[in-house]
């Protein structure tokens, strides 16, 4: 039950970490260009790899693991 609880938790803070990241670059690539699009396209973009670098990394903390050593020969 507690690992269900941080793994919301983790995913949340993954999610939030992820828009900031998006908004972030989005912001930086319109002012640059001067334009809106390539800053929605890039946020999109960045959004979207940000979340699964961070999904990858939270399914490698919270996946079912085989015991290392087990009693098969």
């Amino acid at each position: 039950m507690r690992t269900i609880f941080h793994a919301t938790s983790d995913a949340a803070t993954a999610l939030l970490n992820s828009g900031s990241i998006g908004v972030a670059i989005g912001a930086g690539a319109a002012v640059y260009f001067g334009k809106l699009l390539p800053g929605v396209v890039l946020g999109g973009l960045s959004f979207a790899a940000a979340g699964a670098g961070f999904g990858y990394l939270i399914w490698r903390t919270y996946r079912p693991r085989r015991p290392m050593f087990s009693a098969r020969h």
